[in-house]
């Protein structure tokens, strides 16, 4: 069972109306690029011009928090939940 990326609602339309995918990929960044590949309209809406997740999102992988820059570094094991999430700001 490969691991699962869960997309925020905001984009759905762009990932063919789907929020979860499932993704066989070794690392959270070759899930993300894998899913991009799938779903070309969220190549701008979820990744930056590097290839890395967008400054507007953060990641989880089974509830706890990835950094931004290790996320090619970041292994995936079958049945993980890699969530993306809107990132917020506190004050």
């Amino acid at each position: 069972m490969p691991a699962t990326v869960r997309l925020p609602g905001f984009l759905g339309p762009y990932a063919g109306g789907s929020l979860d995918a499932a993704v066989p990929a070794a690392t959270a960044g070759e899930a993300l690029r894998a899913l991009v590949r799938r779903h070309p309209g969220l190549g701008v809406r979820l990744l930056d011009a590097r290839g890395g997740l967008a400054s507007h999102l953060a990641a989880f992988r089974n509830g706890s928090a990835l950094p931004r820059a290790g996320l090619d570094e970041t292994p995936l094991a079958d049945g993980d939940l890699l969530e993306i999430v809107p990132a917020a700001a506190g004050g």
